[in-house]
């Protein structure tokens, strides 16, 4: 049989033989093709969330870092408004002069008696006592709102400039990186943009923080005001009283309140605040669109359901930290010089509707120790304690929440740690 006898007998059978090993050659380039770029694509979306993840959580770090770098400045305003280490020297003077006076009668000229009386008229032992309680407590729990609204505001201020930034480079990579001076122009004045977005943070610090301040005093003075220093509480009485000034609140619910001005003569204060440069291409106006954007996103996440639920959950956090720590302190057998500070409680704490550096720490302390030596002596009562010593470990939480350091401020560690926290930060990092 020839070669040619056979190919013209079973030419249909090699003609489909040879077709389909030429669609499956075919499919074959094909298939091999999709999965190499199934492959490549699945490589790249892994790097790319690799990416994403280490600049989220290096944006979280220089959050943390800026925080502690913010925290004294806060410190210093609130020991301006509530000069409770002022006010413990005035009282242990009075007490000094009074025991002098008392021991030595015939050695103190008749000056010494008008200046003393002269000094009685200006406040009394009683009125000094009476500002040392509301200046500690004041101090004390507006410290702990601020402590929050600041880490909150300054994660979600970094978080939306995180996001831009990415999204920015993002783009510059599928452009193939180009530059010139165009691109150079625009990524100067992004970068002055964030500048004065950065800066409305200082707005909270010097002017937000007075009507914190005002909302916490008008609080304590209600629930505490008619409670004297002597006045012996009881665990459940503390945590009640302490559970009123939570209630009187209503930070979480209006936290755009003291953490953006709403005013054009306020937002033109703050614009202020970083000089102009003289060139019409990097100047911002307080109108500036880009601005504006910022400022109007930030003021929606600031009204968001999720941001009250964060916000909630930090604040409860924090003075669940704070209440634990002063019945540990008085009412559970901890010594009243002890400084630690429990982790934070399981149990949800009352928190309204919704919800310094080393020099400052040092300086809440010497005040809460010169508060508790200038105390009357505690009672011995079990389950009972005075509320004059109960200012000193309410001095020394005041301690614990200056601490401009991330590791040792426990407060700071709680609040941070929030579950929610890291949830709304993170959609707000990758809502682009």
């Amino acid at each position: 049989m020839s070669l040619t006898s056979f190919v013209s007998r079973h030419r249909r059978k090699l003609y489909a033989v040879t077709g389909a090993v030429a669609v499956s050659y075919v499919a074959y380039s094909f298939l091999k093709s999709k999965l190499s770029d199934l492959q490549g694509q699945l490589v790249s979306d892994r790097t790319n969330k690799e990416k994403l993840r280490r600049r989220f959580a290096k944006n979280q770090a220089d959050a943390e870092l800026t925080i502690m770098a913010l925290l004294p400045a806060l410190c210093e305003h609130l020991e301006r408004t509530f000069p409770v280490d002022e006010t413990t020297r005035d009282l242990q003077s009075r007490r000094n002069v009074t025991a002098t006076a008392s021991t030595d009668t015939e050695s103190v000229s008749s000056s010494t008696y008008t200046l003393l009386e002269s000094t009685e008229r200006k406040k009394t032992k009683k009125e000094l006592w009476d500002d040392l309680k509301i200046q500690s407590l004041c101090r004390t729990v507006t410290l702990a709102y601020g402590l929050v609204l600041l880490t909150f505001f300054t994660r979600l201020q970094l978080n939306v400039l995180g996001r831009a930034a990415y999204v920015e480079s993002v783009a510059q990579t599928l452009d193939g990186g180009a530059g010139g001076p165009q691109a150079e122009a625009q990524a100067a004045r992004t970068l002055k943009v964030s500048e004065h977005y950065l800066n409305f943070s200082a707005w909270f610090l010097n002017w937000g923080v007075d009507r914190l301040c005002a909302r916490v005093e008008e609080a304590v003075r209600d629930v505490f005001g008619t409670i004297q220093p002597r006045t012996e509480l009881e665990a459940d009485e503390l945590a009640a009283a302490l559970g009123a000034v939570y209630g009187h609140l209503d930070v979480v619910g209006n936290a755009a309140e003291f953490l953006l001005p709403t005013d054009a003569d306020d937002v033109a204060v703050v614009m202020r605040l970083v000089p102009a440069v003289g060139d019409a291409d990097l100047d911002v106006a307080a109108d500036d669109p880009a601005l504006r954007a910022l400022l109007d996103e930030t003021a929606d996440l600031l009204e968001s359901p999720q941001a009250r639920r964060t916000l909630a959950g930090m604040t409860a956090a924090a003075f669940g930290l704070l209440d634990d720590a002063l019945q540990r302190d008085f009412y559970f057998t901890v010594p009243a010089s002890s400084t630690e500070v429990p982790p934070p409680p399981a149990r949800p704490v009352p928190a309204g509707p919704e919800a310094g550096s080393e020099n400052a720490s040092a300086a809440g302390q010497d005040a809460s120790a010169a508060v508790q030596s200038a105390s009357p002596t505690a009672s011995a009562s079990a389950g009972r304690a005075k509320l004059a010593s109960i200012l000193a470990g309410v001095g020394r939480q005041a301690g614990q929440l200056a601490l401009a350091d991330q590791d040792l401020n426990l407060y700071f560690k709680a609040i941070s740690e929030v579950p929610e926290l890291a949830a709304f930060c993170a959609v707000v990092y990758s809502n682009y």
